[in-house]
């Protein structure tokens, strides 16, 4: 049985595996939809973690601001909010819609990423949905895709060159 209370999980609990989880995002500052992905990614994560202790793995969440072109096209960013393990996106599919938000910052009209739950298209996947998403990535471990050929989205192309 794994240690209950970690504070530096790689010493205590060196046999786990690493989880990388990657939340990459346009802005945390004023963005609706970055900033409740974020807060519910972190509570999904914290409310995991016993759980993946015991299935003999530790999260390490990165939290990385796409805040230029350069940079979305080095981490091959598709759109906004986006949540990766291991360099699997955790959501097979993208589908977008405009954010009043990010086309604020831009002063072009954006779209960022939804998330279909239960039907329905959402802004923000809920803390449920992102458990469910996180378990199935852990109990499939899917293997990241880095053979596909890489185009940064015309919709961010516009986002980054309207940017003041």
């Amino acid at each position: 049985m794994l240690a209950k209370c970690c504070v530096d999980v790689e010493t205590c609990c060196p046999s786990t595996k690493a989880l990388n989880v990657e939340y990459l995002y346009l802005d945390l500052q004023s963005c609706d939809r970055c900033q409740s992905t974020d807060k519910r990614l972190e509570k999904a994560l914290t409310l995991l973690r016993p759980v993946l202790l015991e299935l003999g793995y530790h999260a390490n969440l990165s939290k990385i601001h796409m805040s230029t072109q350069a940079l979305a096209i080095q981490h091959r960013f598709l759109s906004s909010p986006t949540i990766r393990i291991n360099g699997c996106d955790l959501f097979e599919t993208i589908t977008e819609n405009n954010c009043g938000c990010c086309s604020e910052i831009s002063g072009h009209d954006t779209d960022c990423r939804t998330f279909m739950e239960d039907g329905e298209s959402v802004n923000a996947p809920s803390v449920k949905l992102l458990i469910e998403r996180i378990l199935r990535h852990v109990l499939n471990s899917p293997q990241a895709e880095s053979n596909q050929a890489y185009v940064l989205p015309e919709n961010l192309k516009q986002f980054y060159q309207k940017k003041p």
